[in-house]
């Protein structure tokens, strides 16, 4: 038996990097070889002839990107709570005084019983 001839299709990390981004920025201009308009992580990777598990394991910045075009960036969710967290903690608390008769349990056991 002839041993199989494999043909690579190895290409140099900034390459690769330097192909996402071209098929990013193609979809996004509507000039997308595949037909893709819609920008996603699977289109962009239809669109470069790579796997989507390559640019979620290996090109983080890729993914982040995408995720910005989308309007659905994590860093951008993650700052605008942590911004709802500051406004939190900055607004007067409003406390909730309760007797000692009255607790979670004692709401299950007898719904009628008014706690203050």
């Amino acid at each position: 038996m002839k041993p199989k001839d494999k043909t690579t299709n190895y290409k140099p990390a900034e390459d690769r990097e330097k192909d996402l981004k071209l098929a990013l920025y193609r979809i996004q201009k509507g000039r997308a070889r595949s037909g893709e308009t819609k920008v996603t992580i699977a289109a962009v990777a239809r669109e470069a002839g790579v796997s989507t598990a390559l640019i979620h394991n290996h090109y983080p910045r890729i993914a982040e990107a995408i995720r910005e075009a989308q309007g659905r960036s994590s860093r951008a969710m993650r700052d605008v709570k942590q911004q709802d967290l500051i406004a939190e903690r900055r607004s007067p608390q409003r406390t909730v005084r309760r007797s000692r008769s009255c607790g979670p349990r004692s709401q299950i056991s007898r719904p009628s019983m008014k706690c203050y």
